[in-house]
């Protein structure tokens, strides 16, 4: 720390800005026409139709949340202009607070001209918000934010997880993790499942 106070200037926390919503906007609901990218979705698909156009016809880069299996935690990753078969790996709900930092460092390495669309959680937004207006160049950057129910404790999620292994020890060396996974295994419920290094479902439960 240089004592800069430069975190204390884009924090949300310390930097809150309201707006007022014109009464005349229109709200739509969402649903992707695509009933095979729309399964793998957790609800309509709108963040897969918008990193989709965006990062293969428009050449933006795309910065959204993934669920690490290795490290049992959800990151942010920074996927560059076409490289769709990479967006894959950002879909679906995870429910857990990103890590976002290293994402953010990447972020600010971008050229002047580099447009770049994140996904995130309200706070999330608002922060790397403050940060592009500080740097005046927000208006290269499309911020799209999540209605955030609140996270559990990684202290919590990380027993949750052992217990599982322990149960199923066929998950210890490899695992994939769906933490709502109901459309594909044919049910509307919120199903959390653990894979193991081949695809199989060991475990799933209904949340």
């Amino acid at each position: 720390c240089t004592n800069c106070n430069l975190c204390h200037k884009v924090c949300p926390l310390f930097n809150t800005k309201t707006i007022s919503l014109d009464c005349n906007e229109k709200i739509v609901s969402f649903s992707l026409k695509d009933k095979t990218e729309l399964s793998t979705s957790s609800s309509g698909g709108a963040s897969a139709a918008f990193v989709n156009y965006l990062n293969s016809k428009k050449n933006y880069f795309v910065s959204g949340c993934f669920y690490n299996n290795d490290k049992d935690r959800a990151e942010h990753i920074l996927i560059p202009p076409n490289n769709v078969n990479s967006l894959s790996s950002i879909k679906g709900s995870k429910y857990l607070q990103s890590s976002v930092s290293q994402s953010l460092l990447e972020i600010m390495k971008l050229k002047k001209n580099d447009k770049l669309i994140f996904i995130g959680t309200p706070c999330q937004v608002a922060g790397l918000a403050n940060i592009l207006e500080l740097k005046n160049i927000r208006d290269n950057y499309i911020l799209v934010d999540l209605i955030c129910h609140g996270i559990p404790s990684y202290n919590l999620w990380k027993k949750y997880v052992n217990e599982i292994i322990k149960k199923y020890p066929v998950l210890k060396n490899s695992h994939n993790i769906i933490i709502r996974n109901g459309k594909t295994t044919r049910n509307k419920k919120h199903i959390i499942t653990f894979s193991d290094g081949t695809g199989n479902v060991i475990y799933k439960k209904n949340q």
